[in-house]
């Protein structure tokens, strides 16, 4: 997310494209592709796109204030108010860290929101295939660590067609 630039958004037909990530190096950050090399595309709920829209339009509004604009390379998370360059990760482990304090929510990491969304999808039902190509993973392997999961799907499933007409 961190990677993110307002020209890897369509907050029309609401998705987003994952091409780079930014990793902390000795020095500063170094902005890289993702982690399996593949770009993928997502959809993004109302709500989040809602949140994006009115996110950008604060960020024109910041730029414009400081004499600047906002380009669609720029990036949607940054501390220069033109975009120019992307937050370190540092940075927001720390503000996700204050976030959930100010907030009462028990001690978390911001990766444990990976884990939340996979579990979360797992348990609506949504299939193996689709939880994988949301988060990017290539092979089940990833998704054995919800295996729990699956078994509870698993017999919801039997059920299912034992019930059938």
């Amino acid at each position: 997310v961190v990677g993110l630039r307002w020209e890897d958004i369509d907050l029309v037909k609401g998705s987003v494209v994952f091409r780079r990530s930014v990793a902390a190096v000795p020095g500063g950050i170094q902005v890289k592709g993702t982690k399996t090399g593949d770009v993928r595309r997502i959809a993004l709920g109302p709500k989040t796109t809602s949140e994006l829209k009115a996110h950008r339009k604060r960020c024109k509004e910041r730029a414009k204030r400081c004499g600047t604009e906002v380009a669609a390379s720029s990036y949607v998370f940054s501390p220069d108010p033109a975009g120019r360059r992307p937050y370190s990760p540092y940075t927001i482990s720390r503000l996700f860290r204050s976030a959930c304090e100010a907030a009462g929510v028990s001690p978390m990491r911001l990766h444990d929101l990976r884990h939340h969304s996979a579990t979360t999808l797992l348990k609506s039902g949504i299939s193996v295939g689709e939880v994988m190509d949301r988060h990017g993973w290539r092979t089940v392997d990833m998704v054995n660590r919800y295996r729990h999961l699956l078994e509870a799907s698993d017999v919801a499933a039997a059920a299912a067609l034992e019930d059938a007409r």
